[in-house]
């Protein structure tokens, strides 16, 4: 890695001296110098405009997931599931917001946002619960099996669990647990 770092450097500084800067090539040691400082600087500037830019704000994130969820209740108030097909397309929209929800409330709790983070942690467990709703009403039904719940509250766990989100991993083990058990 460490010689495919300096290719990709020399390439860089290649560029910036004779297209970006347009640098008088017959300045021989000004351009190795300059050339040199920007192979040297480009990595570290790159990936610092590249995580600029990958940062999404965290109560965007947080919005989107209680506006799925929310969705998603009134979908099943309004017709409950009776098919797989239906708990699976139910399960995979909770399971997106709830992931949302979790990668909100980490970023938020990093950037000392605790009104987001708070606000994404109740989304999250809120999709936990409807999860958990779902499954055992589907468990209920012998037509309609509850895998596709508990597979998404296991992944759900999981994704809680990376991001040190504790409360939220321990619910989707307990629901997992119950649903288990049915």
């Amino acid at each position: 890695t460490c010689i495919a770092t300096m290719i990709v450097g020399a390439a860089a500084a290649g560029v910036t001296v004779f297209f970006v800067a347009k640098t008088d090539t017959s300045k021989v040691w000004h351009c190795f110098f300059f050339a040199l400082i920007c192979g040297v600087a480009g990595l570290s500037i790159i990936e610092a405009a590249t995580k600029s830019v990958d940062k999404t704000d965290p109560s965007r994130g947080a919005d989107q997931a209680a506006q799925t969820l929310e969705t998603v209740k009134q979908d099943v108030e309004s017709s409950p599931p009776t098919t797989s097909t239906q708990v699976a397309a139910l399960t995979s929209d909770l399971a997106g917001a709830g992931a949302t929800a979790v990668k909100s409330a980490n970023q938020a709790t990093q950037a000392d946002d605790l009104v987001v983070a708070a606000k994404a942690n109740k989304t999250a467990l809120a999709v936990v619960n409807n999860l958990e709703k779902i499954g055992a009403s589907a468990g209920n039904d012998s037509a309609v099996s509850p895998n596709a719940p508990i597979e998404a509250l296991r992944k759900l766990s999981a994704q809680a669990t990376l991001a040190d989100n504790t409360m939220v991993a321990e619910a989707a083990t307990a629901a997992v647990k119950k649903l288990e058990q049915k």
